[in-house]
């Protein structure tokens, strides 16, 4: 996901200033995001377009989804998952088609997709992931019929996140995340990490309950239109799988 922050002069020119969820600075063109950095004060573009795939296959990646729970049955507790393939398409932030890196960047090609109220969410977790002490939560809830908030914690190692919060108020998507986009972005990138847990918890409930602004910071600047496409998609594909 993509925040629009400020704007900036960026080569010369005043542009929106994007933040990914590491705070990587990017600039927007023709729904495409470019990284920018900054020298001597002045931000530029990172690299350039490494042109075109030559293949139609390229700029995808395959995943697999372990989808669990998706009979809807909230009494059930069988903890093997309905396995789908997928593609996920990265063309949207692919600078060179040569390098490779971005097919890494789900680590073990596996996302886990929760149903709200799963009994064994916590079990599974502490499974795959209790290992994990760099997590990138967002909480994405309804705020009306017409809007909704973001909210988002980076964890790190001296903090624990409890599962048992979200589990039963939320659809829950998992997936380990390499911090490298291409081969230079890890060099540049704010926070020395080589791979986080990204979280994203999801309802289409209008949830009245205060996310904790101690702990969770509030996205404000949202591109709304585009974060709005982003919600209402994955909801809707939610709700097909768990019908």
């Amino acid at each position: 996901m993509y925040i629009r922050s400020h704007i900036d002069y960026v080569s010369g020119n005043r542009k929106y200033i994007y933040l990914d969820e590491n705070n990587k600075k990017y600039i927007r063109d023709k729904n495409k995001y470019y990284p920018i950095k900054k020298y001597k004060g002045i931000y530029s573009l990172q690299k350039k377009r490494g042109g075109a795939p030559s293949d139609k296959e390229e700029g995808f990646i395959d995943v697999v989804l372990l989808v669990y729970n998706n009979g809807n049955d909230i009494t059930d507790s069988i903890e093997e998952p309905t396995e789908y393939k997928a593609k996920i398409d990265m063309n949207d932030i692919i600078l060179e088609y040569k390098d490779k890196t971005y097919e890494d960047i789900v680590k073990d090609k596996i996302i886990r997709i929760f149903n709200k109220r799963y009994k064994k969410m916590g079990e599974i977790f502490n499974k795959n992931y209790k290992s994990d002490k760099n997590i990138n939560h967002f909480i994405i809830k309804k705020q009306s019929e017409k809007s909704f908030e973001v909210h988002f914690k980076s964890y790190i190692t001296a903090d624990t996140f409890n599962i048992d919060s979200i589990k039963d108020k939320y659809y829950n998507i998992i997936y380990k995340r390499d911090n490298k986009i291409d081969k230079d972005s890890y060099s540049n990138a704010d926070l020395k990490i080589d791979e986080f847990l990204t979280i994203f918890s999801m309802t289409d409930d209008i949830i009245t309950d205060k996310i904790d602004s101690s702990a969770y910071k509030q996205i404000v600047n949202l591109d709304k239109e585009g974060y709005s496409i982003l919600y209402k998609s994955t909801l809707d594909k939610l709700k097909l799988i768990f019908v």
